[in-house]
């Protein structure tokens, strides 16, 4: 994020949750601050800052959101949400329509959690189920379970036995996972199939804008075959070169690809 936005350095930073410093982000004197959970609303209304809640679950509501933040801003954001919009759509429809044909039996099951080794695994009526299933995959997660960051034991994930697994922390985690003999008889680590979420400026799996890229780079994880002439690599360097304005070398985009944080000057 900051070396795409250098500006973020000038950014004054605060802790934004239960014990946050009212009086240090009056003193900043916003003109509106953007958040996530509505209990924040009355807060910043008492002091007179306009409080945008600009949450998301699923890829409508995020399109909501990216509205939303543009007519905020005005100007030249409103051009780029809606550009924004119609990739979105288009890409997910192109997604879409290359999975459509597989049979639901020979659909690939995938577990993905924001720290899987740590048991976190994400369920239904999240955005991640969504982005499995327009990948073409079947979340494992979602049965019997709902929302996202839920605990979980190890005896549910050897129930399911999914055939991948996807966890949103560095290859660290997945090393871990690999090595771990209480793993050790799930498919996905017997063949192999344990990976990083890949994160740029946010992680791609949930709450940022590159999440139009991640049912593109989960749909061609789990079904090469159908994607050979699909580069995730040059269709993340177009997505910056369009929306953030900012041209990633290749060994930049790999990093990304592989959840490899970037040295900050």
């Amino acid at each position: 994020m900051y070396i795409v936005c250098p500006n973020f350095y000038k950014a004054v930073s605060t802790n934004f949750s239960a014990d946050m410093n009212l009086e240090e982000i009056i003193a900043a004197k916003p003109d509106v601050v953007f958040g996530s959970n509505e209990k924040y609303r009355e807060m910043f209304t008492a002091v007179g800052i306009p409080f945008i809640n600009c949450s998301f679950k699923t890829y409508d509501e995020m399109v909501r959101s990216v509205q939303l933040t543009a007519e905020v801003f005005g100007g030249e954001a409103v051009d780029i949400a809606n550009r924004y919009t119609s990739y979105l759509k288009e890409r997910l429809d192109w997604v879409a329509k290359r999975v459509g044909d597989i049979p639901e039996e020979k659909r690939t099951t995938v577990a993905h959690g924001n720290s899987i080794y740590e048991l976190n695994f994400d369920g239904a009526n999240t955005i991640i189920d969504e982005w499995i299933k327009y990948a073409g995959g079947i979340n494992a997660a979602a049965e019997g379970m709902t929302g996202n960051l839920q605990t979980i034991s190890m005896e549910q994930v050897l129930q399911w036995d999914p055939d991948v697994l996807i966890t949103g922390k560095p290859k660290k985690q997945v090393d871990q996972v690999m090595s771990d003999p209480a793993w050790a008889n799930l498919k996905a680590v017997k063949n192999g199939r344990v990976y990083s979420n890949p994160k740029g400026v946010f992680a791609w799996d949930r709450y940022g804008v590159e999440s139009a890229l991640q049912p593109q780079w989960c749909a061609k994880l789990l079904y090469p075959e159908l994607f050979e002439d699909f580069d995730i690599a040059q269709e993340l360097k177009n997505f910056y070169h369009t929306f953030f304005y900012y041209e990633l070398s290749d060994q930049q985009a790999q990093m990304i690809l592989n959840y490899e944080t970037p040295k900050l000057d």
